[in-house]
């Protein structure tokens, strides 16, 4: 019906991210997939590491990645508009990060 959902908020520590929405593997139409955007990011424009994959975003287009080839899944945040500095480490696994969210 066109409405937005409510953001689920990651807090740990002094760190605060707010998750928009968890992208499909494909898009059935023209939205945001975490394949879309492994592609254009690491395949094509090359600015991440292959290891790392998309797996949620934020309402401003940022990244929640996955680190595939750490033991935990490490997460971490790709700020798109900061040229240097853009990667922040959230310091938790991936099965964590879902016990340190909570609704907006």
């Amino acid at each position: 019906n066109g409405s937005v959902p409510d953001a689920y908020i990651f807090r740990r520590g002094a760190t605060t991210v707010a998750i928009f929405e968890c992208l499909p593997l494909r898009a059935e139409s023209r939205g945001l997939s975490a394949m879309g955007a492994y592609r254009s990011l690491v395949q094509e424009r090359e600015i991440h590491p292959p290891y790392l994959f998309p797996f949620a975003v934020d309402g401003g287009g940022n990244l929640f990645l996955v680190d595939c080839r750490s033991e935990d899944g490490a997460v971490y945040v790709w700020w798109h508009d900061e040229p240097e500095e853009n990667l922040l480490d959230l310091r938790v696994g991936i099965a964590d990060f879902w016990t340190y969210l909570a609704e907006a």
